[in-house]
């Protein structure tokens, strides 16, 4: 895979595109993941770029988006709910999943009717 990240103005504009590019090389890569398959071109691409994708210049802060986002996964983490399902009943559902079948008149029935 060949990345041109582009100017850093577009990773303000849409974090983690770049981190996404970053992991997509990362997984082409061998079974061990220690060699990537990506391999980057242009002018943006800087030991700089990649400490600090998303930082502010003007005043080292994270960028809006940035600060945004974190707030959002830590309302995700703060209301995250373990599953209560064992492996066994999530075995056996899985199961019903790829040999049930039904038509649209009885997946219908089965949801209104009842």
């Amino acid at each position: 895979m060949i990345c041109d990240p582009g100017p850093r103005s577009f990773e303000l504009l849409s974090p983690s595109t770049f981190y996404v590019a970053l992991t997509r090389g990362t997984t082409l890569g061998d079974a061990t993941r220690l060699n990537s398959a990506i391999y980057f071109c242009g002018e943006n691409i800087t030991p700089q770029r990649l400490k600090n994708m998303t930082i502010r210049i003007t005043d080292h802060k994270p960028t809006l988006k940035c600060q945004r986002r974190r707030k959002w996964i830590r309302h995700l983490d703060r209301n995250m709910h373990g599953s209560t399902v064992t492996k066994k009943e999530a075995e056996k559902n899985k199961e019903w999943c790829e040999t049930s079948r039904y038509t649209q008149e009885e997946l219908y029935k089965n949801i209104f009717m009842q």
